[in-house]
């Protein structure tokens, strides 16, 4: 499977989809929106009840047309402000932070959630104060649950829970299945899918009472894909379905999204790829409606492996590429605008404390000779501190810089390492040796590659979100990857892989594929100029606290290969770059000192790679 971070986990979190709880709102029909939209038009009092009306839309509009959400939720801030209506201004905060998290803008969508926070504490009434806290609780776990904090979410959806069982408010009904099911989907995510599938029930059995549409639409959805990992495909397509219907009954295109890219993962694991192609065209339709970059991402990649399958080389490609970009794009800008941000704000606190300096230093200028003389004495002693303050406030902005360009750095080399792993030329490659085995006649040899370059994408990718997996696990990848270039290769080269007796490969640990961008080198560069018994060797082996791996090839070296580069411009290889980057991130985290060398032979190249032990 593909899309369901239930089955595997090298997909982001986005489609299983949560709903984010506002106490002062709740599900619209589209007859109640286009009633609220004209009644937005003709109430135009400034006070109390159109910052209401203007939330109400604001969430409404969320999952149906974000940019309008975003305008509605801003004019209601304005307004509240103006009024002096510190509910108004919490709710205001919160519904542009749920926006943001819609889109997957974590970082916006934590910012807006604080300040709604922030602002809630001057509610006067106690038990409004208590809710919305417990509300924003339930925002903030939505977001833990999204970046992989599992055990922070649920204690963010129990507490969430708790305060709305313990109110005991009959129109609070809507809150407590959303609670549930939020609760659910974090033990789904924990892998513990019974006590998950209990939850999640609870809150499915309540919203068909209350005909609540959008409530059990995600919650057949969350039960879908858990039925996916217990191996029921057929219940699975039965509960999208179900999902479906409800979504088009709520008006919620973005769950309805999800569901039906649901619906075409488990169709393409059916192999039925033609229908499964319809419902991900579907599901990637409105994905870019709602301008859901995440989910294009995860389904640009969906629609890659059905025209695989269907072998549509070009559409698959194009597909690939975009997934591959749509990935980039999410993981870089938001962390560069991080960095503008921190940067930004230290600027603005040089400006105030510089301008305050120069104030008070006037003020002092003021006094009689005997308090200026005095005023200098604290004037010195008021630029020392301020001198202090601002040292202080740009080392801790530097460290806090340093942090996020370090966080961009993890992030950029992920990319890398999904570059390398998944790479156009060989997928290019393997395409181009399907079609050939079936233009020969050759269908059973076709079949056998076929099965088992899906077999590597699916490794690749369950591999992809990993910081590190069984040795024994990597390498039957490497492996993998291996046979296929060289059925792609005429066996031209073989290999062998040798692993230290001392080490229980089920145990030991390694970063995914950290070694696949040597083996690619060794194929493409290596051996690429010899015409048969080429060889590549894989040893793995403990040095005291440390793993120590090498690929070893009989190829034609370094110098001629530099050469054979030259006259082929084209064709780039990153490996070691990527490697130095991934070992350098590890050194890092955990204070070790792995390295890599490259070393000429007298028949080839040989690449090491040291790194600390980690054992599970």
């Amino acid at each position: 499977m593909f899309l369901h971070p239930l089955m595997n986990y090298h997909i982001c979190l986005l489609l299983t989809g949560l709903l984010a709880a506002f106490s002062a709102s709740a599900q619209v029909t589209p007859q109640q929106l286009d009633s609220l939209k004209k009644q937005s038009k003709l109430y135009l009092k400034k006070d109390t009840t159109r910052v209401k009306l203007l939330v109400t839309l604001g969430d409404a509009m969320t999952t149906i047309e974000p940019k309008e959400a975003i305008r509605y939720a801003d004019e209601s801030l304005r307004l509240a402000q103006t009024i002096n209506w510190p509910m108004g201004v919490a709710a205001a905060y919160r519904q542009l932070g749920k926006i943001e998290m819609s889109a997957g803008a974590y970082a916006k969508a934590v910012d807006y959630h604080h300040k709604a926070l922030a602002a809630s504490h001057a509610i006067k009434s106690p038990d409004q104060r208590t809710l919305f806290e417990a509300t924003e609780q339930n925002n903030l776990g939505t977001i833990y649950l999204n970046v992989q904090d599992y055990d922070k979410a649920i204690v963010a959806f129990t507490q969430f829970l708790n305060t709305v069982q313990r109110l005991k408010r009959p129109d609070l009904r809507r809150e407590e299945r959303i609670a549930l099911l939020n609760l659910g989907e974090a033990y789904f995510r924990k892998r513990a899918f019974e006590k998950g599938i209990t939850f999640v029930s609870r809150s499915l059995a309540q919203a068909e009472t209350d005909h609540d549409y959008q409530v059990a639409a995600y919650a057949l959805n969350s039960l879908g894909i858990a039925h996916t990992n217990f191996k029921q495909p057929t219940k699975s397509i039965e509960l999208f379905k179900k999902g479906i219907v409800n979504a088009e009954k709520a008006g919620d295109r973005q769950i309805s999204s999800m569901l039906e890219a649901g619906v075409a993962d488990v169709l393409w694991e059916f192999e039925r790829f033609d229908e499964a192609e319809q419902h991900a065209k579907q599901a990637m339709k409105l994905a870019q409606e709602l301008n859901m970059m995440e989910s294009q991402r995860q389904i640009a990649q969906l629609l890659g492996y059905i025209y695989i399958a269907q072998g549509k080389k070009q559409l698959a490609i194009t597909n690939l590429d975009k997934a591959t970009s749509l990935r980039d794009s999410l993981m870089s800008d938001e962390k560069k605008a991080e960095i503008a941000r921190l940067e930004e704000r230290f600027e603005q606190e040089k400006r105030t404390a510089v301008l305050n300096a120069q104030h008070t230093a006037e003020l002092q200028q003021q006094q009689t000779k005997r308090n200026a003389i005095m005023g200098g004495a604290g004037a010195l002693m008021l630029a020392a501190g301020v001198s202090f303050l601002f040292y202080k406030r740009k080392r801790d902005a530097d460290e806090q810089v340093k942090a996020v360009r370090f966080d961009t750095l993890i992030a950029d080399t992920k990319l890398d390492v999904l570059r390398s792993q998944i790479n156009p030329h060989f997928i290019f490659n393997a395409l181009n040796s399907i079609s050939n085995y079936v233009l020969n006649n050759d269908p059973f040899t076709a079949d056998r590659y076929l099965a088992k370059f899906a077999s590597l994408m699916r490794a690749i990718l369950d591999d992809s979100d990993r910081k590190e997996t069984p040795l024994a696990e990597d390498m039957a990848t490497l492996e993998l990857y291996m046979e296929l270039e060289s059925l792609r290769l005429d066996h031209r080269f073989t290999y062998r892989i040798e692993i230290d007796p001392a080490l229980d490969p089920q145990r030991t640990q390694i970063p995914p594929l950290l070694l696949q961008p040597f083996v690619e080198n060794s194929i493409w560069h290596g051996l690429a100029m010899r015409e048969a018994d080429g060889l590549i060797t894989i040893r793995v082996r403990q040095e005291g606290d440390m793993l120590v791996c090498s690929v070893t090839d009989n190829g034609i070296g370094r110098k001629r290969a530099a050469q054979e580069k030259q006259a082929q411009p084209t064709r780039k290889s990153h490996g070691l770059n990527i490697t130095q980057a991934r070992i350098e991130i590890i050194n890092r985290l955990k204070k070790a000192n792995g390295y890599v060398t490259l070393a000429d032979r007298t028949d080839g190249t040989e690449a090491t790679v040291g790194l600390p032990l980690s054992i599970a």
